[in-house]
């Protein structure tokens, strides 16, 4: 009986530990179509997404870096922040309210560190990849177990890859775009045995930079990525995709 309580112990301290755990994957793209200046909007953006994962007890935040191996393992890597904590038996009711506030500031500290520290490690990565893998990116979001992920993409959209390269074949209406995605999805299946579902994804959010380069081609426009993207996700049950521009 004494066992049982101990397993049972044990699970929910895991059950609260996954519950409490905020997960963030952030994919950037690193291949050539993508301009190597610094988007200082971007990077804002990256800090307070980060920073407001770190809210809870818990958060893993996953590095993935879009370029001509964004499947393999090799082309990511996991950051976890665990909270500070405060332990209030330490002070005596005098000095609780004070040592309270002092806390606070100590947490926001440790959040910036937390989000400096992720963000140094992305505009670290050098890469020159000629390919933009961005379908590849359902391989490691498939893979990971947590049960409520949300999934940033910080690219021009533009997949450029064995399965689909609208760099050289553009997309050129909506109907286009939405059949694209469905050859897409299923050569993507067949080559990795991916679901048919991707579970846990609250939201998927494309962030595109302002100064997207669409090419010469007038036909290739930002509507039809849209289009090829929501389509795309949809396929694996995820509907809440967004998209801005920063």
């Amino acid at each position: 009986m004494k066992n049982v309580f101990i397993i049972l112990f044990f699970v929910l301290v895991d059950t609260t530990i996954v519950r409490a755990q905020n997960t963030v994957m952030i994919f950037e793209d690193k291949s050539v179509s993508v301009s190597s200046e610094e988007h200082p909007e971007q990077n804002r953006y990256k800090k307070k997404l980060i920073e407001k994962a770190c809210s809870g007890a818990l958060a893993e935040v996953t590095v993935c870096f879009l370029s001509e191996q964004t499947a393999s393992a090799t082309a990511r890597k996991k950051f976890v922040y665990k909270q500070p904590s405060f332990n209030r038996s330490y002070y005596s009711a005098d000095e609780l309210s004070m040592q309270q506030q002092l806390f606070k500031g100590k947490l926001r500290r440790s959040r910036k560190r937390f989000a400096k520290k992720v963000i140094t490690f992305m505009d670290s990565y050098q890469s020159s990849a000629r390919w933009t893998e961005i379908l590849a990116a359902i391989v490691p979001i498939s893979r990971n177990s947590n049960p409520k992920k949300q999934i940033f993409f910080f690219t021009d959209g533009i997949e450029s890859s064995e399965f689909r390269q609208i760099d050289k074949r553009p997309l050129i209406s909506d109907k286009d775009a939405k059949y694209a995605a469905l050859i897409d999805v299923k050569n993507l299946r067949k080559k990795y045995q991916l679901p048919q579902k991707l579970s846990g994804v609250a939201k998927i959010e494309f962030v595109f930079p302002l100064d997207m380069g669409i090419g010469e081609n007038k036909r290739t426009s930002q509507a039809f990525l849209e289009t090829y993207w929501r389509s795309v996700f949809a396929s694996f049950g995820v509907k809440n995709v967004v998209f801005k521009s920063l």
